[in-house]
């Protein structure tokens, strides 16, 4: 977002989805990737996929816009050494580069809507919304020495930016374990070991 770039969640059901939200998105280049559950999102895009190289480069008839793949815990997939691991990113350092200017009235993201009629929509926020919704009346209560559990996902508006921007240490659980069998009272332990001071939920977790 700071160097200007507007991210965008995919949901993975059976690839279709991902060609449809590709097709609505149209410039799309680069996609950041976990593996799923059981390998679920690589086993659908790599079918999806025409080529897909070391250094990142990939190649697919199907979303002709698409150029780049990155990909995070992909460590326990045998079949996909070549995809490039986007730590690598943050291994690398470049003295030359240069953040650009964000106006207010930029897009800062692109939100998904629930898809109850076929294909989300996409509905676009700018920097200026977000930063206006930190400084509003709700997060005045919110000091930021708070530890905060918050398990909302990253691509909902009120799991990143949301506190991101406001300061807390964030507590939140793993996309990349079995869910637990009683997610309550894990949730509970969680909240408990961390010495969380605050609790974000929505009414059905209360």
């Amino acid at each position: 977002m700071m160097a200007g770039a507007i991210p965008v969640s995919i949901t993975y059901t059976d690839g279709n989805d991902i060609i449809a939200m590709m097709e609505k998105l149209e410039k799309c280049s680069l996609l950041v990737l976990d593996p799923g559950l059981e390998s679920i999102n690589w086993n659908i895009l790599r079918r999806l996929l025409d080529k897909y190289e070391a250094d990142g480069k990939v190649r697919s008839k199907k979303m002709p816009y698409l150029r780049y793949l990155l990909g995070v815990a992909f460590d326990s997939e045998p079949d996909a050494s070549n995809v490039k691991d986007f730590r690598d990113l943050l291994d690398e350092y470049h003295t030359d580069i240069e953040l650009p200017y964000i106006d207010p009235k930029d897009f800062y993201g692109l939100f998904q809507t629930s898809g109850s009629t076929g294909v989300p929509k996409l509905v676009a926020q700018v920097h200026l919304s977000t930063m206006k919704l930190v400084e509003s009346h709700a997060l005045e209560m919110i000091e930021d020495k708070y530890i905060l559990f918050n398990d909302r996902p990253f691509n909902w508006g009120g799991g990143y930016p949301f506190f991101a921007l406001s300061g807390q240490t964030r507590v939140t659980l793993s996309e990349f374990c079995d869910p637990p069998k009683d997610r309550i009272s894990f949730m509970i332990e969680v909240i408990e070991r961390e010495r969380c001071s605050m609790v974000f939920a929505l009414p059905p977790l209360m």
